[in-house]
């Protein structure tokens, strides 16, 4: 990152995550606020994420945001 000739700007996601019995077990998660990415370049760096949420799932959330790019 250090080598990026660009302003950086840094986000560190958190997780909660939350077994919910409705008559069938699940499992709820949820993120911190989501920063405003509008019309960002953003690149998703992935690290392990044990909760069994899939990092297509994360970047879905985070496209929401309508960022200029997500990778």
């Amino acid at each position: 990152m250090r080598q990026i000739d660009a302003l950086v700007a840094c986000h560190f996601v958190s997780e909660a995550v939350q077994d919910v019995d409705q008559g069938h077990s699940r499992r709820q998660v949820f993120f911190g606020k989501r920063p405003d990415l509008k019309w960002c370049d953003v690149l998703l760096v992935a690290a392990v994420i044990d909760s069994g949420v899939t990092q297509e799932f994360l970047l879905r959330r985070l496209g929401e945001s309508q960022p200029g790019s997500l990778q």
